[in-house]
C-alpha cells in the first residue's frame, strides 16, 4: 500500500481519503442545517393572506408602501411607515423599541419591500416580525375594496 509521510507519521492514502471524506461531510452537514434554519425562518416570517388575517387583529399592522401607494387603499387598522424614508428603522424604534419582541405584521405592494423591511428590523433587534407573502396584491379583494371605501369617507 502507498503511504505518505506527514509530520513524521506514516499515513496510508486510504486513511487520508477517509479523513478528508469525514471532514467534508461534517462541514456540509453544518451548511445544510444553516440553510434549513434560514428556510424555516423565512416560512415562519412569510404568511399567506389567510394566515396574515388571523394574526393582524390583535397586533401591530404596518404598511411599508409609499404615500402614493397608500392612497390607492390600505388594510383597515394599518399604520404607515414608508420603507424608503431615511429614518425607516428609527420610526419603528420610536414606536415599538421599548418592546422589540412584540408581534409586528408588515405588508407592501407585492411582498419584496416588506421582506426587506423584516430583515432590517430583525438585524436591529426586533424578534417577532412577519410579512404578507405577495403583499397587498395577494390580499383578498373585498378587504381591499372596504379599505378604499373607508379612505374616501
Amino acid at each position: 500500500m502507498f503511504n505518505i509521510i506527514f509530520l513524521k507519521y506514516h499515513i496510508s492514502v486510504a486513511h487520508l481519503f477517509s479523513l478528508m471524506t469525514c471532514l467534508s461531510l461534517l462541514c456540509s452537514c453544518n451548511s445544510f442545517d444553516t440553510a434549513k434554519k434560514n428556510s424555516e425562518d423565512r416560512i415562519l416570517a412569510e404568511l399567506t393572506p389567510s394566515q396574515f388575517e388571523l394574526h393582524i387583529k390583535d397586533n401591530h399592522l404596518i404598511d411599508v408602501r409609499t404615500p402614493e401607494e397608500v392612497d390607492q387603499g390600505i388594510i383597515e387598522g394599518a399604520i404607515t411607515i414608508n420603507y424608503y424614508d431615511d429614518d425607516f428603522v428609527q420610526q419603528f424604534d420610536s414606536l415599538f423599541g421599548d418592546n422589540k419582541s412584540q408581534e409586528l405584521y408588515l405588508y407592501c405592494r407585492s411582498g419584496g419591500r416588506s421582506f426587506k423591511a423584516l430583515n432590517a428590523l430583525k438585524q436591529y433587534g426586533f424578534s417577532n416580525v412577519h410579512h404578507l407573502k405577495g403583499g397587498i396584491k395577494s390580499w383578498n379583494a373585498p378587504n381591499l375594496r372596504n379599505a378604499k371605501k373607508q379612505l374616501n369617507k
